[in-house]
Formats: structure tokens, C-alpha cells, sequence
């Protein structure tokens, strides 16, 4: 059996031999700019709201095909997890367009958990306008998540191990607004792998996020009785988008495919039952494993869901 990148890399090959108007491209590049522009500067253009709006509006047209599955399986969730792909070229066209993409399965009140270079107001114009625009749906912002990288290779032993302390803590605080925020009535959209995958790829997930989701979200809901509304938004939108977008991209006659999962917490609760007697460190212990098995099936449903998109003729 093909594994996925493999595949992805076959059938991207074949969407670019299907490469669609450069008008469709214009249109799509356009569209977006205006979504930006009118969240940033109308008080009243919400930015999920808008971009839904646009993305309708360019199907209608046949600027591209859009799939949406499973839709009202997940309108309810309390949380979305959501995978993360697209070129990462620097300097030139990029991916990424899943998470407006995703706007097209979300309440309008959902939070984004992101980088915190998005939102920062910096030069060039088209980097405030955009952070301008991505504030509006009051994004829980991630500091400093790439210092730790950066010191890899060059930064001294002390360095490294207080980068390696800072980002615990700062994803700590991130966990704890998460699910403040969850428990206020805000479902929040989280991109686990915590980067792009350029091949498409399923990436290891944030292994604290997965953590928390059990202590934070699945336990206390298993202690009220309350079921855990957890929505995977599984997104192809890499044989469309092979090259990103910018001026410098194409579209390819591929449909772009949002597909909703209903995500069962019933092992992660099975589970966390047998070792909640446990003390101390033997505790820590078994529930840093769980978390592990928590994200790596969560990682195979991605992974699963993927593939059978992409198999599908």
C-alpha cells in the first residue's frame, strides 16, 4: 500500500496537468484580497463570516469545486481539530488555505489558535491588513513557538533548555485559555501538527495540547456527565492549491474536500478510568502514555480519512 505522501505526491503530479485559467486564479487571488480588506476596515465584516461568504460565492461561479461533508455532524462541537498543509516557500506563494477553508464548517465565534506572527501589526501594508483582519475573531495567539527551533544547532546547552522551559509554559497558557474559553461557550479550532505538512502528510502532533485536551475538556466532561464534542476538520486542499497561492500560483481542476468527524473520546475515557487510582509520578507517567495514544489515534483518523478521500475516483 501507497503510503500517503506517496500518494499525494502521484495525484498532485496528476493535478498539474490539469491546470485551470489563469482568470480563475485572478478571480480567487482578488476575492481574497477584498475579504481582507473589508474585515480589516468595516467594523462589521466579520473575517470567518466574510471569507464563508467568498468561498460560497467562487464555487457558485466555478472559479473552483468545493466538497463539504459531514457538515452538520460537527456543528456543535466544542472542539475542532484540523489538518495543516501547503507549500512554505519564503518569499514566494504558500499554503495554508485550510484554515479558511475551515471557516465553511465553523460557528462564527470560534477562536483560532495561532502563530503569533500573524496578528503582529509590521510593515509591509499587506501584513497589517491581514492582522487587522485576523484579530477580529479574537485569535488565541501563540508566542515565541519557533525560539526553540531557531537555537537548534547553534544555541549553547542553557539556551536550548530554557527555550525548551519558556515554550512549556507558554503552551501552558495557551491550553489554559483554550479551554477557558471552551467552558465560556466558544469552540476553539487548534492545528495540532503546529506547522505545514508540505507532502500532505499527517505531522506529529503538540503532544501538551493532546494532554490538556484529556485533563482540561474530556475528564471534567466524563465527571458531569456530559458527552466531549470533539470535530476533526479533515482538509484536501493540497492537489488544488499544489503551489499555494499568490501571483505566482495556479488552480488545478481538483475539488477541494472539507470533510467533518465526529471524533469518539470513548477509549481516551475507557482508559484514563483504569489509571485515574493511580498516584505521584506513576499517574504522570500513565497519563503522559495516554496522551501519546490519544494523539497518535487521532493522527491515524486524520491519516485514514485522508486516504480515503483521496482513493475516491
Amino acid at each position: 500500500m501507497q503510503s500517503l505522501d506517496e500518494l499525494y505526491r502521484q495525484r498532485t503530479e496528476h493535478a498539474r496537468q490539469r491546470a485551470l485559467p489563469a482568470v480563475h486564479h485572478k478571480t480567487f487571488f482578488n476575492a481574497l484580497i477584498k475579504v481582507f480588506l473589508r474585515s480589516a476596515i468595516l467594523p462589521w465584516c466579520h473575517l470567518t463570516r466574510e471569507t464563508r461568504a467568498m468561498l460560497n460565492a467562487m464555487h457558485k461561479q466555478g472559479v473552483f469545486r468545493l466538497q463539504r461533508q459531514n457538515v452538520n455532524q460537527i456543528a456543535d462541537c466544542d472542539l475542532y481539530f484540523g489538518n495543516h498543509q501547503g507549500p512554505k516557500r519564503k518569499g514566494g506563494p504558500q499554503g495554508g488555505l485550510e484554515v479558511l477553508f475551515s471557516t465553511l464548517l465553523v460557528p462564527d465565534s470560534t477562536r483560532y489558535v495561532l502563530r503569533q506572527s500573524l496578528i503582529n501589526y509590521c510593515w509591509p501594508p499587506t501584513q497589517y491588513i491581514k492582522a487587522c483582519a485576523v484579530r477580529k475573531p479574537n485569535p488565541i495567539v501563540v508566542c515565541g513557538n519557533d525560539r526553540l527551533q531557531k537555537l537548534q544547532g547553534k544555541g549553547t546547552w542553557d539556551e536550548i533548555k530554557q527555550a525548551a522551559v519558556g515554550l512549556k509554559k507558554e503552551r501552558q497558557r495557551v491550553a489554559n485559555e483554550i479551554f477557558l474559553s471552551v467552558n465560556a461557550g466558544r469552540p476553539v479550532m487548534i492545528y495540532p501538527e503546529g506547522t505545514r505538512s508540505v507532502t500532505g502528510k499527517i505531522l506529529p502532533f503538540v503532544s501538551d495540547f493532546m494532554r490538556h485536551t484529556i485533563t482540561d475538556y474530556i475528564v471534567p466532561r466524563m465527571e458531569s456527565g456530559k458527552p466531549s464534542r470533539i470535530g476533526l476538520i479533515v482538509a484536501e486542499t493540497l492537489q488544488t492549491f499544489a503551489d499555494g497561492v499568490g501571483h505566482g500560483a495556479f488552480l488545478y481542476d481538483q475539488p477541494v474536500t472539507m470533510r467533518g468527524v465526529l471524533y469518539d473520546t470513548s477509549l481516551v475515557e475507557k482508559q484514563y478510568a483504569q489509571i485515574v487510582h493511580l498516584k505521584g509520578r506513576a499517574f504522570d507517567v500513565a497519563l503522559t502514555r495516554l496522551a501519546r495514544t490519544f494523539a497518535l489515534d487521532m493522527r491515524a483518523t486524520f491519516a485514514r480519512e485522508l486516504r480515503d478521500i483521496l482513493t475516491v475516483d
